[in-house]
């Protein structure tokens, strides 16, 4: 029976590793709970790692187990914000919705909208208030006090110089890629010789002589065991590598210095595409509000790459709230660390 397609048959497409050609078995495991003085049976799921079993390309799957494992991924980033979700971008105005952690309590930075209809949009923390840790919240402070900042850092990046350092940053990870793939090679291919070595013994071994033929089966057997081992390594380091670098793709690379620019300001281009645009460079923002010995914001920004940079921006006014025709705040950049390029991601 076809019936029109519904969200939970999605989500079960989706999250079922079956359609990847994988046999997984242990996803879930039942808890009792005990609710209202009553004993209740709850399905807990786990997380990939924790998967009892797990093989892969059991059987033809309908998508690769790549493209299952960036499905999941992608689901959980969407998902409700939480400490490790940033949730789905919407269509407000606050640019970095679902980026900012509080650097007070850890947790997640909401979005508020003041003013009438909603005019003023602000990034609020009350984690410590809502659980009676301290009695204010962490802070609130207004949505034009912080995007602009981030965003001219962000464009900032995509200069001609820094994308042509982040291209050769990806060949000479390329090259690393490239010894550590005849590397791989060699391993494997002593593996096979010594299978091959171990089976030329075993077949040689008179048949009478049982304490010797069962001694060289055992170790032909490890010897294809390792075999096997090593090759689902390098099958997973292979998975993991980044991708390689045309020439095409470094033209259009080198292109982002000026379009990246345009697109930002183009009419056609939404809130929701602009947030999209810094999830792709920007992992997530720290955040915290410092009232002495003055009132500053202090930002630290993690890149997809792994690199940080660190700012502060002027707090206006109390709660950081500034009148409607209040100009922008300063911003200063401290310093960038942990990777020279951050837009080096591969």
């Amino acid at each position: 029976m076809w019936n029109q397609l519904v969200r939970c048959r999605v989500l079960e497409v989706l999250r079922n590793p079956t359609y990847a050609g994988a046999y997984v078995y242990g996803r879930g495991h039942t808890e009792i709970l005990l609710r209202q003085g009553q004993r209740r049976e709850h399905v807990a799921w786990r997380p990939m790692e924790q998967w009892p079993v797990l093989l892969e390309k059991a059987h033809e799957g309908y998508i690769s187990w790549e493209e299952y494992v960036a499905n999941r991924k992608r689901l959980m980033d969407l998902a409700r914000p939480s400490s490790s979700a940033r949730g789905a971008p919407r269509d407000g105005p606050a640019l970095l919705q679902g980026m900012l952690v509080c650097g007070h309590c850890g947790h997640r930075v909401h979005v508020g909208y003041h003013g009438t209809g909603g005019r003023y949009p602000s990034y609020l923390c009350s984690r410590l208030a809502g659980e009676g840790i301290s009695q204010r919240s962490c802070f609130t402070i207004s949505v034009r006090n912080i995007d602009p900042a981030v965003v001219d850092i962000v464009l900032g990046m995509l200069t001609t110089e820094r994308l042509d350092a982040a291209t050769r940053v990806c060949e000479i990870i390329e090259q690393e890629e490239a010894g550590l793939d005849q590397q791989w090679k060699l391993r494997l291919e002593r593996a096979h010789y010594e299978g091959k070595r171990a089976e030329r013994q075993y077949d040689a071994c008179d048949p009478e002589n049982r304490v010797v033929a069962r001694t060289l089966e055992k170790r032909w057997n490890e010897k294809l065991e390792e075999i096997e081992r090593l090759e689902c390594e390098y099958e997973k380091a292979r998975r993991g590598r980044r991708l390689e670098l045309t020439d095409l793709d470094r033209q259009r690379i080198a292109a982002l210095a000026s379009d990246m620019r345009r697109l930002w300001s183009a009419d056609t281009t939404t809130h929701r595409d602009r947030k999209l645009l810094l999830r792709v460079l920007l992992k997530e923002i720290g955040i915290r509000a410092v009232e002495v010995p003055r009132q500053v914001i202090k930002l630290r920004l993690l890149w997809q790459s792994g690199a940080t940079t660190d700012m502060e921006i002027d707090r206006a006014g109390p709660g950081g709230l500034p009148h409607r025709h209040a100009k922008p705040p300063r911003w200063r950049l401290i310093e960038t660390t942990s990777n020279p390029v951050p837009l080096a991601t591969g």
